[in-house]
């Protein structure tokens, strides 16, 4: 996790954030916006920002700025790039994942299965309308995790430079 996504304070604005890894993949994105026009959404990508109508507004990627909306948002939607779905994870917004890398699908099943949110096979947002009433917040179990993870990765090395068990003596105590 970058450190600045630790010092923010989640919010619950009524917008979904979304990722997209290059223009064409705005393209699904404004053709369900065109079905739903009362979803506001905000979308980063690589080119200039633009306002495409008043529910719907692209911003050109800027990391600080995508934290402290992803802070603010409702849920996620983006590819299932790690760092992504881990912050949400942490600021507590569930996302919709979409697989851009055979590496990321393995990422999409693994976070889903975590509690991050529903994995998809395109930018379909309904899937996530569909989804929000029954998500179960993970982030509380999340961040305790993520307060361990220095102390188990270093049992994990120790366990194969050892060649014994650490991490069940860990668990134990």
């Amino acid at each position: 996790l970058r450190g600045a996504v630790k010092a923010l304070t989640p919010a619950q604005d009524p917008f979904f954030l979304v990722y997209v890894t290059y223009a064409a993949m705005s393209k699904t994105v404004i053709e369900w916006h065109l079905q739903h026009p009362e979803v506001h959404l905000h979308c980063f990508w690589d080119q200039p920002d633009r306002s495409f109508d008043d529910t719907l507004t692209f911003h050109k990627v800027d990391g600080a700025k995508f934290l402290e909306m992803m802070a603010r948002c409702t849920a996620l939607v983006t590819t299932a790039g790690f760092e992504s779905v881990c912050e949400a994870m942490y600021l507590g917004k569930p996302a919709l994942m979409v697989p851009a890398h055979y590496e990321q699908t393995c990422n999409a099943l693994d976070a889903q299965r975590a509690g991050a949110g529903v994995a998809a096979e395109e930018f379909d947002l309904s899937l996530l309308l569909d989804y929000l009433p029954n998500h179960v917040p993970a982030q509380d179990h999340f961040q305790e995790w993520c307060a361990q993870a220095t102390t188990l990765f270093l049992a994990h090395l120790e366990e194969v430079a050892l060649g014994r068990r650490v991490l069940e003596a860990i668990s134990s105590e």
